[in-house]
Protein backbone atom coordinates (compact mmCIF):
# COMPACT_ATOMS: atom_id res chain seq x y z
CA UNK A 1 0.00 0.00 0.00
CA UNK A 2 1.56 3.41 -1.11
CA UNK A 3 1.96 6.23 1.67
CA UNK A 4 -0.99 8.26 1.57
CA UNK A 5 -3.04 10.55 4.05
CA UNK A 6 -5.07 9.21 6.69
CA UNK A 7 -7.62 9.76 9.64
CA UNK A 8 -8.36 7.39 12.22
CA UNK A 9 -11.71 7.15 13.73
CA UNK A 10 -13.18 7.53 17.56
CA UNK A 11 -13.57 3.47 17.75
CA UNK A 12 -10.25 1.95 16.42
CA UNK A 13 -10.53 2.34 12.40
CA UNK A 14 -8.45 3.81 9.90
CA UNK A 15 -9.40 6.07 6.55
CA UNK A 16 -6.89 5.51 4.03
CA UNK A 17 -7.67 8.15 1.50
CA UNK A 18 -6.51 7.94 -2.68
CA UNK A 19 -6.80 10.21 -5.86
CA UNK A 20 -8.60 7.79 -8.39
CA UNK A 21 -9.63 8.12 -12.50
CA UNK A 22 -13.21 8.70 -11.08
CA UNK A 23 -14.81 5.55 -12.47
CA UNK A 24 -18.62 5.32 -10.95
CA UNK A 25 -17.54 2.78 -8.01
CA UNK A 26 -20.32 2.25 -5.79
CA UNK A 27 -19.66 2.52 -1.92
CA UNK A 28 -19.75 -1.26 -0.16
CA UNK A 29 -19.32 -2.67 2.58
CA UNK A 30 -16.61 -5.63 3.71
CA UNK A 31 -14.91 -5.16 -0.02
CA UNK A 32 -12.27 -7.87 1.00
CA UNK A 33 -12.83 -11.59 2.15
CA UNK A 34 -10.38 -11.85 4.77
CA UNK A 35 -12.28 -11.43 7.60
CA UNK A 36 -11.82 -7.53 8.25
CA UNK A 37 -14.66 -5.15 8.28
CA UNK A 38 -13.23 -3.24 5.13
CA UNK A 39 -15.31 -0.46 3.48
CA UNK A 40 -15.40 1.78 0.66
CA UNK A 41 -16.55 5.12 0.08
CA UNK A 42 -16.14 6.70 -3.83
CA UNK A 43 -18.07 8.46 -5.83
CA UNK A 44 -21.44 10.16 -4.28
CA UNK A 45 -20.78 8.79 -0.89
CA UNK A 46 -18.81 10.54 1.71
CA UNK A 47 -16.63 9.78 5.22
CA UNK A 48 -16.67 11.92 8.80
CA UNK A 49 -13.47 13.68 8.08
CA UNK A 50 -11.24 14.74 10.70
CA UNK A 51 -11.38 17.22 13.12
CA UNK A 52 -15.13 16.10 13.58
CA UNK A 53 -16.62 15.35 17.11
CA UNK A 54 -18.82 12.23 16.95
CA UNK A 55 -21.96 12.92 19.07
CA UNK A 56 -20.63 10.17 21.72
CA UNK A 57 -17.43 12.94 22.24
CA UNK A 58 -14.53 10.69 20.20
CA UNK A 59 -12.72 12.75 17.78
CA UNK A 60 -11.44 11.92 14.31
CA UNK A 61 -7.99 12.79 14.15
CA UNK A 62 -5.25 12.72 10.94
CA UNK A 63 -2.21 10.34 11.35
CA UNK A 64 0.09 13.12 12.75
CA UNK A 65 2.82 10.91 10.03
CA UNK A 66 0.34 11.14 7.23
CA UNK A 67 -1.06 14.77 7.47
CA UNK A 68 -2.90 16.01 4.59
CA UNK A 69 -0.58 19.33 5.07
CA UNK A 70 2.61 16.83 4.87
CA UNK A 71 1.79 14.33 2.60
CA UNK A 72 0.63 14.27 -1.17
CA UNK A 73 -2.75 12.01 -1.62
CA UNK A 74 -1.54 8.98 -3.46
CA UNK A 75 -3.08 7.59 -6.58
CA UNK A 76 -5.64 4.00 -6.07
CA UNK A 77 -3.10 1.45 -7.15
CA UNK A 78 -3.90 0.06 -10.30
CA UNK A 79 -5.24 -3.41 -9.20
CA UNK A 80 -6.65 -2.28 -6.62
CA UNK A 81 -9.28 -0.45 -9.01
CA UNK A 82 -9.55 -3.24 -11.08
CA UNK A 83 -10.76 -5.11 -7.94
CA UNK A 84 -12.85 -2.54 -7.00
CA UNK A 85 -14.60 -2.36 -10.43
CA UNK A 86 -14.98 -5.98 -10.95
CA UNK A 87 -16.82 -6.47 -7.31
CA UNK A 88 -16.39 -9.95 -6.65
CA UNK A 89 -17.50 -9.57 -3.08
CA UNK A 90 -20.95 -8.13 -4.49
CA UNK A 91 -23.92 -11.25 -4.14
CA UNK A 92 -25.58 -12.39 -6.62
CA UNK A 93 -28.79 -10.70 -8.03
CA UNK A 94 -31.64 -12.17 -6.61
CA UNK A 95 -35.22 -13.08 -8.93
CA UNK A 96 -37.09 -11.65 -5.99
CA UNK A 97 -37.56 -7.71 -6.36
CA UNK A 98 -39.75 -7.18 -3.56
CA UNK A 99 -36.64 -7.78 -0.75
CA UNK A 100 -35.19 -5.62 0.94
CA UNK A 101 -32.21 -3.47 -0.55
CA UNK A 102 -28.83 -3.63 0.81
CA UNK A 103 -27.39 -0.25 1.98
CA UNK A 104 -23.71 0.61 2.87
CA UNK A 105 -24.62 4.23 4.49
CA UNK A 106 -24.04 4.26 8.39
CA UNK A 107 -26.17 5.68 10.95
CA UNK A 108 -29.34 8.27 10.22
CA UNK A 109 -28.40 7.85 6.46
CA UNK A 110 -28.89 3.93 6.41
CA UNK A 111 -32.27 4.37 8.10
CA UNK A 112 -33.61 7.26 6.27
CA UNK A 113 -32.96 5.20 2.75
CA UNK A 114 -33.95 1.59 4.37
CA UNK A 115 -37.32 3.05 5.24
CA UNK A 116 -37.61 4.39 1.27
CA UNK A 117 -36.79 0.72 -0.56
CA UNK A 118 -39.50 -0.52 1.93
CA UNK A 119 -41.63 1.67 0.55
CA UNK A 120 -40.47 1.11 -2.72
CA UNK A 121 -40.18 -2.59 -2.14
CA UNK A 122 -44.04 -2.90 -0.86
CA UNK A 123 -45.72 -0.98 -3.77
CA UNK A 124 -46.13 2.75 -2.17
CA UNK A 125 -46.09 5.21 -4.96
CA UNK A 126 -43.29 7.81 -4.90
CA UNK A 127 -45.51 10.71 -3.97
CA UNK A 128 -46.70 8.39 -1.25
CA UNK A 129 -43.40 7.05 -0.24
CA UNK A 130 -42.53 11.30 -0.43
CA UNK A 131 -45.15 12.17 2.33
CA UNK A 132 -44.54 9.18 4.66
CA UNK A 133 -40.66 10.30 4.13
CA UNK A 134 -41.53 13.75 5.60
CA UNK A 135 -43.59 13.05 8.04
CA UNK A 136 -40.92 10.32 9.58
CA UNK A 137 -38.36 13.54 9.30
CA UNK A 138 -40.77 16.03 11.30
CA UNK A 139 -41.44 13.31 14.30
CA UNK A 140 -38.42 12.23 14.51
CA UNK A 141 -36.25 15.23 14.40
CA UNK A 142 -39.02 17.42 16.59
CA UNK A 143 -39.39 14.22 18.96
CA UNK A 144 -35.17 14.49 19.80
CA UNK A 145 -34.70 10.73 18.50
CA UNK A 146 -31.71 9.45 20.07
CA UNK A 147 -30.45 8.21 17.03
CA UNK A 148 -30.40 11.45 15.07
CA UNK A 149 -27.23 13.52 14.95
CA UNK A 150 -28.69 16.88 15.95
CA UNK A 151 -25.59 18.74 14.05
CA UNK A 152 -26.87 17.21 10.66
CA UNK A 153 -30.55 16.82 10.56
CA UNK A 154 -32.60 15.61 8.01
CA UNK A 155 -33.34 17.68 5.07
CA UNK A 156 -35.84 17.43 1.98
CA UNK A 157 -32.33 17.10 -0.43
CA UNK A 158 -31.97 13.98 1.61
CA UNK A 159 -35.65 12.66 1.26
CA UNK A 160 -35.28 13.11 -2.69
CA UNK A 161 -31.84 10.94 -2.28
CA UNK A 162 -33.59 8.19 -0.95
CA UNK A 163 -36.48 7.87 -3.62
CA UNK A 164 -33.54 7.92 -6.40
CA UNK A 165 -31.95 5.17 -4.47
CA UNK A 166 -35.06 3.50 -4.25
CA UNK A 167 -37.06 4.00 -7.33
CA UNK A 168 -34.67 4.98 -10.17
CA UNK A 169 -31.24 2.79 -9.18
CA UNK A 170 -33.13 0.15 -6.70
CA UNK A 171 -30.82 -1.16 -4.48
CA UNK A 172 -31.00 -5.02 -4.30
CA UNK A 173 -32.21 -6.10 -0.81
CA UNK A 174 -30.66 -7.50 2.26
CA UNK A 175 -33.55 -8.98 4.05
CA UNK A 176 -32.63 -8.49 7.62
CA UNK A 177 -35.70 -7.69 8.67
CA UNK A 178 -38.75 -10.45 9.61
CA UNK A 179 -41.60 -9.61 7.80
CA UNK A 180 -43.33 -8.38 10.90
CA UNK A 181 -40.58 -5.78 11.31
CA UNK A 182 -41.27 -4.62 8.15
CA UNK A 183 -44.59 -4.33 8.20
CA UNK A 184 -44.48 -2.35 11.70
CA UNK A 185 -41.99 -0.20 10.45
CA UNK A 186 -44.04 0.68 7.40
CA UNK A 187 -47.24 1.14 9.74
CA UNK A 188 -45.27 3.50 11.61
CA UNK A 189 -44.31 5.66 8.57
CA UNK A 190 -47.75 6.07 6.91
CA UNK A 191 -49.84 6.14 10.16
CA UNK A 192 -50.89 9.69 10.94
CA UNK A 193 -48.76 11.05 13.79
CA UNK A 194 -50.11 13.27 16.52
CA UNK A 195 -47.86 16.74 16.85
CA UNK A 196 -44.93 16.03 19.35
CA UNK A 197 -43.37 18.43 21.71
CA UNK A 198 -40.19 19.67 20.13
CA UNK A 199 -37.05 19.33 22.69
CA UNK A 200 -37.24 22.57 24.63
CA UNK A 201 -34.58 25.47 23.94
CA UNK A 202 -32.62 26.38 27.86
CA UNK A 203 -33.63 29.77 28.48
CA UNK A 204 -30.77 32.20 28.27
CA UNK A 205 -30.85 34.31 31.85
CA UNK A 206 -32.07 37.82 31.84
CA UNK A 207 -28.85 39.00 32.71
CA UNK A 208 -27.07 37.53 29.90
CA UNK A 209 -29.06 39.38 27.90
CA UNK A 210 -28.67 42.36 29.31
CA UNK A 211 -25.22 42.15 28.49
CA UNK A 212 -25.82 40.91 25.18
CA UNK A 213 -27.58 44.65 25.03
CA UNK A 214 -25.77 46.77 27.35
CA UNK A 215 -26.10 50.05 27.05
CA UNK A 216 -23.30 52.47 27.00
CA UNK A 217 -24.19 54.24 30.00
CA UNK A 218 -24.31 52.07 32.03
CA UNK A 219 -21.65 49.97 30.74
CA UNK A 220 -19.63 52.63 31.06
CA UNK A 221 -20.81 52.64 34.94
CA UNK A 222 -20.11 49.11 35.64
CA UNK A 223 -16.48 49.28 34.55
CA UNK A 224 -13.63 49.20 37.46
CA UNK A 225 -11.23 51.50 38.14
CA UNK A 226 -8.39 49.33 36.76
CA UNK A 227 -8.25 45.81 35.81
CA UNK A 228 -8.42 43.20 37.93
CA UNK A 229 -6.17 40.98 39.10
CA UNK A 230 -5.56 37.51 40.83
CA UNK A 231 -2.13 38.21 41.53
CA UNK A 232 -0.89 42.05 40.02
CA UNK A 233 1.44 42.37 37.41
CA UNK A 234 1.55 38.31 36.60
CA UNK A 235 -2.11 37.80 36.14
CA UNK A 236 -5.56 39.38 35.51
CA UNK A 237 -8.95 37.58 36.87
CA UNK A 238 -11.30 36.15 34.79
CA UNK A 239 -8.29 35.93 31.35
CA UNK A 240 -7.21 33.38 28.98
CA UNK A 241 -3.46 32.33 29.93
CA UNK A 242 -0.58 30.82 29.38
CA UNK A 243 2.98 29.54 30.99
CA UNK A 244 5.44 28.60 28.40
CA UNK A 245 8.86 26.86 28.79
CA UNK A 246 11.54 25.08 28.13
CA UNK A 247 11.82 21.39 29.58
CA UNK A 248 13.12 21.20 32.85
CA UNK A 249 12.10 24.85 33.96
CA UNK A 250 9.74 24.12 37.22
CA UNK A 251 6.69 24.79 35.59
CA UNK A 252 5.08 22.35 37.32
CA UNK A 253 6.26 23.47 40.55
CA UNK A 254 5.44 27.14 39.93
CA UNK A 255 1.89 26.12 39.01
CA UNK A 256 1.46 24.14 42.30
CA UNK A 257 2.99 27.54 44.19
CA UNK A 258 0.27 29.80 42.33
CA UNK A 259 -2.60 27.62 43.10
CA UNK A 260 -1.71 27.07 46.80
CA UNK A 261 -1.46 30.81 46.77
CA UNK A 262 -4.97 31.71 44.86
CA UNK A 263 -6.80 28.91 47.11
CA UNK A 264 -4.95 30.39 50.58
CA UNK A 265 -4.21 33.66 50.06
CA UNK A 266 -0.61 33.55 50.97
CA UNK A 267 1.51 35.36 48.73
CA UNK A 268 2.91 33.59 45.07
CA UNK A 269 6.42 32.56 45.27
CA UNK A 270 6.99 34.50 48.54
CA UNK A 271 6.83 38.03 47.07
CA UNK A 272 3.60 39.07 45.51
CA UNK A 273 0.34 39.52 46.78
CA UNK A 274 -2.87 37.69 45.61
CA UNK A 275 -6.27 39.40 45.10
CA UNK A 276 -8.86 37.23 44.21
CA UNK A 277 -8.73 33.82 46.28
CA UNK A 278 -10.85 31.20 46.00
CA UNK A 279 -11.21 27.35 44.75
CA UNK A 280 -8.28 25.85 41.98
CA UNK A 281 -8.96 23.63 39.19
CA UNK A 282 -6.49 21.21 38.25
CA UNK A 283 -6.77 19.28 34.89
CA UNK A 284 -3.52 17.20 34.95
CA UNK A 285 -2.26 15.33 31.86
CA UNK A 286 1.07 14.07 32.98
CA UNK A 287 3.08 13.60 36.14
CA UNK A 288 3.30 11.34 39.04
CA UNK A 289 0.69 10.98 41.36
CA UNK A 290 2.65 10.44 44.58
CA UNK A 291 5.50 12.99 43.38
CA UNK A 292 3.09 15.61 42.57
CA UNK A 293 1.04 15.15 46.02
CA UNK A 294 4.51 15.69 47.76
CA UNK A 295 5.32 18.34 46.11
CA UNK A 296 1.95 20.23 46.63
CA UNK A 297 2.30 18.93 50.69
CA UNK A 298 5.86 20.87 50.32
CA UNK A 299 4.70 23.69 48.97
CA UNK A 300 2.14 24.14 51.54
CA UNK A 301 4.50 23.68 54.39
CA UNK A 302 6.41 26.29 53.04
CA UNK A 303 3.57 28.58 52.76
CA UNK A 304 2.83 27.85 56.81
CA UNK A 305 -0.11 25.78 55.92
CA UNK A 306 -1.49 22.62 57.09
CA UNK A 307 -1.00 20.38 53.65
CA UNK A 308 -4.30 18.24 53.87
CA UNK A 309 -6.30 21.45 54.92
CA UNK A 310 -4.80 23.52 52.25
CA UNK A 311 -5.71 20.88 49.42
CA UNK A 312 -9.20 21.21 50.18
CA UNK A 313 -9.78 24.02 48.51
CA UNK A 314 -7.82 22.43 45.33
CA UNK A 315 -10.09 19.93 42.79
CA UNK A 316 -8.01 17.68 40.40
CA UNK A 317 -8.99 15.85 37.47
CA UNK A 318 -5.76 13.67 37.43
CA UNK A 319 -4.98 12.22 34.13
CA UNK A 320 -7.96 10.87 33.41
CA UNK A 321 -7.76 11.42 29.74
CA UNK A 322 -10.43 14.29 29.73
CA UNK A 323 -9.62 16.81 26.91
CA UNK A 324 -10.83 20.65 26.67
CA UNK A 325 -12.43 19.84 22.87
CA UNK A 326 -15.17 17.08 24.27
CA UNK A 327 -18.04 18.98 24.21
CA UNK A 328 -19.43 16.28 27.42
CA UNK A 329 -16.38 17.42 29.61
CA UNK A 330 -16.48 20.66 28.59
CA UNK A 331 -19.94 21.36 29.29
CA UNK A 332 -19.86 19.73 32.74
CA UNK A 333 -16.42 21.84 33.48
CA UNK A 334 -18.36 25.15 32.44
CA UNK A 335 -21.32 24.22 34.84
CA UNK A 336 -19.18 24.34 37.67
CA UNK A 337 -16.35 27.44 36.36
CA UNK A 338 -17.74 30.53 38.04
CA UNK A 339 -16.93 28.68 41.52
CA UNK A 340 -13.41 28.43 40.70
CA UNK A 341 -11.04 31.47 40.28
CA UNK A 342 -7.95 29.34 38.62
CA UNK A 343 -8.35 26.76 36.39
CA UNK A 344 -4.98 25.69 35.38
CA UNK A 345 -4.29 23.25 32.37
CA UNK A 346 -1.12 20.99 32.62
CA UNK A 347 0.54 20.27 29.97
CA UNK A 348 -1.60 22.09 27.20
CA UNK A 349 -0.73 19.55 24.15
CA UNK A 350 -2.03 16.36 25.98
CA UNK A 351 -5.27 17.97 26.52
CA UNK A 352 -6.73 18.92 22.89
CA UNK A 353 -7.28 17.20 19.51
CA UNK A 354 -6.25 20.30 17.27
CA UNK A 355 -3.29 20.68 15.27
CA UNK A 356 -1.04 23.23 17.31
CA UNK A 357 0.42 24.73 13.88
CA UNK A 358 -2.93 25.05 12.17
CA UNK A 359 -3.88 29.03 13.13
CA UNK A 360 -7.37 27.81 11.94
CA UNK A 361 -7.67 24.68 14.15
CA UNK A 362 -6.13 26.87 17.45
CA UNK A 363 -8.45 29.24 17.10
CA UNK A 364 -11.15 27.18 16.90
CA UNK A 365 -10.23 25.27 20.09
CA UNK A 366 -9.43 28.78 21.93
CA UNK A 367 -12.78 29.99 20.45
CA UNK A 368 -14.29 26.57 22.29
CA UNK A 369 -12.13 27.03 25.62
CA UNK A 370 -12.75 30.90 25.98
CA UNK A 371 -16.26 30.60 27.81
CA UNK A 372 -14.20 29.10 31.08
CA UNK A 373 -12.42 32.09 31.48
CA UNK A 374 -15.63 33.98 30.69
CA UNK A 375 -17.78 32.13 33.54
CA UNK A 376 -15.22 34.32 35.94
CA UNK A 377 -11.98 32.44 36.46
CA UNK A 378 -8.01 32.65 35.03
CA UNK A 379 -7.67 29.78 32.78
CA UNK A 380 -4.07 28.77 32.69
CA UNK A 381 -2.91 27.03 29.89
CA UNK A 382 1.02 25.14 30.42
CA UNK A 383 2.28 25.05 27.27
CA UNK A 384 6.19 24.13 25.95
CA UNK A 385 9.08 26.08 23.99
CA UNK A 386 9.35 25.66 20.67
CA UNK A 387 12.65 23.99 19.74
CA UNK A 388 14.03 27.94 17.41
CA UNK A 389 17.55 28.79 18.73
CA UNK A 390 17.15 32.07 16.88
CA UNK A 391 12.85 32.86 18.30
CA UNK A 392 12.55 34.88 21.77
CA UNK A 393 10.39 36.06 24.15
CA UNK A 394 6.63 34.97 22.92
CA UNK A 395 7.62 33.95 19.42
CA UNK A 396 8.91 31.04 21.36
CA UNK A 397 5.79 29.56 22.06
CA UNK A 398 5.52 25.72 20.09
CA UNK A 399 3.13 26.09 17.54
CA UNK A 400 0.76 28.72 15.23
CA UNK A 401 1.75 32.30 16.65
CA UNK A 402 -2.43 32.22 16.85
CA UNK A 403 -1.35 31.18 20.50
CA UNK A 404 0.51 34.34 21.59
CA UNK A 405 -2.51 36.64 19.86
CA UNK A 406 -5.11 35.08 21.71
CA UNK A 407 -3.43 35.04 25.48
CA UNK A 408 -4.43 37.79 27.71
CA UNK A 409 -1.35 36.94 30.43
CA UNK A 410 2.00 35.55 29.46
CA UNK A 411 5.10 33.79 31.31
CA UNK A 412 7.57 32.89 29.86
CA UNK A 413 10.32 30.58 31.97
CA UNK A 414 13.57 30.42 30.73
CA UNK A 415 17.10 28.35 32.23
CA UNK A 416 20.03 28.20 30.89
CA UNK A 417 22.43 25.00 30.71
CA UNK A 418 24.55 25.58 33.80
CA UNK A 419 21.94 27.90 35.97
CA UNK A 420 20.40 26.74 38.92
CA UNK A 421 17.64 29.15 38.57
CA UNK A 422 14.81 29.59 36.01
CA UNK A 423 13.77 32.93 35.15
CA UNK A 424 10.55 33.94 34.58
CA UNK A 425 9.17 36.87 32.44
CA UNK A 426 5.77 38.37 32.01
CA UNK A 427 4.16 39.87 29.03
CA UNK A 428 0.33 41.18 29.41
CA UNK A 429 -2.12 42.68 27.67
CA UNK A 430 -3.44 45.26 29.72
CA UNK A 431 -1.47 47.58 32.75
CA UNK A 432 2.24 47.05 33.38
CA UNK A 433 3.69 43.32 33.80
CA UNK A 434 5.60 42.59 36.98
CA UNK A 435 9.52 42.80 36.74
CA UNK A 436 11.09 39.48 35.65
CA UNK A 437 12.06 37.65 38.40
CA UNK A 438 13.89 34.18 39.59
CA UNK A 439 13.44 30.86 41.06
CA UNK A 440 15.05 27.97 42.17
CA UNK A 441 12.69 24.64 42.51
CA UNK A 442 14.33 21.27 44.18
CA UNK A 443 15.97 19.13 41.31
CA UNK A 444 15.69 16.45 43.82
CA UNK A 445 13.03 14.25 45.15
CA UNK A 446 11.40 15.70 48.20
CA UNK A 447 8.70 13.74 50.52
CA UNK A 448 5.61 15.16 51.82
CA UNK A 449 7.08 16.41 55.49
CA UNK A 450 9.44 18.58 53.75
CA UNK A 451 9.19 22.55 53.45
CA UNK A 452 9.80 23.67 50.22
CA UNK A 453 9.95 27.45 49.11
CA UNK A 454 10.34 28.69 45.28
CA UNK A 455 13.70 31.53 46.71
CA UNK A 456 12.20 33.92 44.36
CA UNK A 457 14.51 36.43 43.57
CA UNK A 458 14.67 40.16 41.29
CA UNK A 459 16.33 39.67 38.09
CA UNK A 460 17.10 43.20 37.83
CA UNK A 461 18.73 43.21 41.31
CA UNK A 462 22.09 44.46 39.22
CA UNK A 463 19.82 47.03 37.10
CA UNK A 464 22.22 49.34 35.66
CA UNK A 465 24.34 46.38 34.31
CA UNK A 466 21.11 44.87 32.39
CA UNK A 467 20.21 48.30 31.43
CA UNK A 468 23.72 48.75 29.57
CA UNK A 469 23.07 45.24 28.01
CA UNK A 470 19.78 45.74 26.81
CA UNK A 471 21.17 49.36 25.16
CA UNK A 472 23.94 47.68 23.63
CA UNK A 473 21.84 45.31 22.21
CA UNK A 474 19.30 47.55 21.00
CA UNK A 475 21.69 49.94 19.18
CA UNK A 476 23.50 46.70 17.46
CA UNK A 477 20.01 45.49 15.85
CA UNK A 478 18.97 49.54 15.53
CA UNK A 479 22.45 49.41 13.09
CA UNK A 480 21.82 46.13 11.42
CA UNK A 481 18.22 45.59 11.09
CA UNK A 482 17.40 41.69 10.52
CA UNK A 483 20.08 40.52 12.23
CA UNK A 484 19.99 37.43 14.01
CA UNK A 485 20.31 35.85 17.58
CA UNK A 486 23.80 34.59 16.08
CA UNK A 487 25.39 37.38 14.81
CA UNK A 488 24.08 39.78 17.74
CA UNK A 489 26.89 37.05 19.80
CA UNK A 490 29.12 39.32 21.21
CA UNK A 491 27.87 42.44 20.26
CA UNK A 492 28.92 45.41 23.29
CA UNK A 493 30.49 42.63 25.16
CA UNK A 494 26.86 41.23 26.25
CA UNK A 495 27.78 37.02 27.03
CA UNK A 496 26.06 34.03 25.03
CA UNK A 497 24.26 32.99 28.26
CA UNK A 498 22.64 36.40 28.33
CA UNK A 499 21.25 37.09 24.62
CA UNK A 500 18.32 35.34 24.91
CA UNK A 501 17.42 36.73 27.70
CA UNK A 502 17.92 40.15 26.85
CA UNK A 503 16.35 39.79 23.74
CA UNK A 504 12.86 39.11 25.39
CA UNK A 505 13.19 41.56 27.45
CA UNK A 506 13.30 44.12 24.85
CA UNK A 507 10.33 41.98 22.89
CA UNK A 508 8.04 42.67 25.84
CA UNK A 509 9.03 46.24 26.28
CA UNK A 510 8.06 46.79 22.83
CA UNK A 511 11.39 47.98 21.55
CA UNK A 512 12.05 45.30 19.32
CA UNK A 513 9.89 42.55 17.12
CA UNK A 514 11.28 39.07 15.29
CA UNK A 515 10.45 38.76 11.81
CA UNK A 516 11.21 36.32 8.97
CA UNK A 517 13.13 37.19 5.95
CA UNK A 518 14.51 35.40 3.52
CA UNK A 519 18.92 34.76 3.09
CA UNK A 520 21.13 34.08 0.27
CA UNK A 521 23.19 31.27 0.79
CA UNK A 522 26.64 30.39 -0.72
CA UNK A 523 24.89 27.83 -3.26
CA UNK A 524 22.38 30.38 -4.30
CA UNK A 525 19.46 28.86 -2.48
CA UNK A 526 17.39 30.84 -0.45
CA UNK A 527 16.72 30.23 3.25
CA UNK A 528 13.87 31.87 5.66
CA UNK A 529 15.44 32.87 8.55
CA UNK A 530 14.66 34.91 11.60
CA UNK A 531 16.07 38.17 12.16
CA UNK A 532 15.58 41.25 15.18
CA UNK A 533 14.32 44.69 14.09
CA UNK A 534 13.73 48.03 15.80
CA UNK A 535 10.11 48.95 16.38
CA UNK A 536 9.06 52.57 15.96
CA UNK A 537 12.17 55.29 14.75
CA UNK A 538 15.37 53.77 14.08
CA UNK A 539 17.93 56.82 15.94
CA UNK A 540 21.15 57.53 14.21
CA UNK A 541 24.10 55.46 16.29
CA UNK A 542 26.65 57.55 17.21
CA UNK A 543 30.40 57.41 15.63
CA UNK A 544 32.13 56.66 19.04
CA UNK A 545 29.36 53.78 19.34
CA UNK A 546 30.02 52.39 15.58
CA UNK A 547 34.15 52.52 16.72
CA UNK A 548 33.08 50.52 20.59
CA UNK A 549 30.91 47.96 18.71
CA UNK A 550 33.68 47.33 16.09
CA UNK A 551 36.14 46.80 18.35
CA UNK A 552 34.00 44.59 20.71
CA UNK A 553 33.43 42.65 17.33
Amino acid sequence: MPQTVRAHTPRGGTHFLFSYDGTDLAPAQGIFPNGFKTDLRAANSYIVAAPSIHPDGGVYKWDKEAHPARTELAELPAPLLAYLKARPWAPTERANPGAEPELVEEGQDEYGARQAAKLAAKGFAKPEARAALEAMIETRFAGGWEGLDPRHPWKPKDVERWLRGAYEKYYDPDGTDTEAEEREAIAFLVAPRAATTPVATPEVPQSVIDLWFEPGDTWAARADDRVPYLVPGILHSGTLAMTVSDPKTGKTWLAFDLMLSVASGRQFVGNYPVELTGPVYYLATEGVHADSRDRLFALARGKGLEPTEALKALTFNWRTGARLDDPKFLGELLKRAPGYALIVVDVLGEAHGADENSSAEVLDFLRTVKPLANAGPTLLLVHHTNKSAEAAGANRIRGSSAWYGAMDDLIILERGEKDVRTTARMNTRAGAPAKPFSFRWPEDTVTADQLVTLDWQAVNDKEDEARKAEDAILTAIRREPGITQTGLRGKGGVANARLRGVLDTLVARGLIEVREGGVHKANGVMQLVSGYYPIGDVLPVPEAQDEQDEQAD
